[in-house]
């Protein structure tokens, strides 16, 4: 009996602890632009690092692509294990760009259905992000779609078709 509780607990804290190598299940289609890639995991992670110049990211990133006839839109998600990693490196993010830098100006920030987030511009693009529960998005998309592309993405979340 000693030996079977022994071995249920390190089951149980081995399943606890292992992530998963899809945590994120994308959508196929964000503001009817259609998924054409998905990065996940250390490729994700290496692939923001980069774009920072220098390690940012948690273990657990995403990299998700869509593209239509009307537009562009990539995806970087970084799942945190609660809560407060997100949101902290959220308004670390808020700090380093709330005032412009050589690659980011025209911040704001704003509520969409109770949701907080921020948009700025930059790279020829607009830029929004936020957190919900323990992940950080960064959405990229054109300008022109980038107001309806934001506002899909928050309603998926709402429903509940992400983690």
């Amino acid at each position: 009996m000693k030996y079977l509780k022994i071995f249920l607990f390190i089951l149980l804290v081995i399943g606890c602890s292992k992530e998963t190598k899809d945590r994120f299940q994308p959508f196929e289609d964000l503001n009817g632009m259609k998924l054409t890639k998905k990065i996940s995991g250390k490729e994700a992670q290496t692939m923001i690092n980069k774009l920072h110049g220098k390690s940012v990211t948690p273990n657990v990133s995403e990299v998700i692509f869509y593209k239509s006839e009307k537009g562009e839109a990539v995806l970087y998600i970084s799942g945190y294990p609660d809560s407060t990693g997100a949101k902290n490196d959220y308004y670390k993010m808020v700090s380093l760009i709330q005032n412009g830098n050589e690659v980011f100006g025209h911040f704001h920030e704003f509520n969409i259905d109770n949701q907080k987030l921020s948009m700025c511009l930059g790279l020829g693009q607009a830029h929004y992000f936020f957190y919900n529960n323990h992940n950080l998005f960064w959405l990229s998309t054109n300008y022109q779609i980038a107001q309806s592309t934001v506002v899909d993405l928050l309603n998926k979340l709402k429903n509940g078709r992400y983690e």
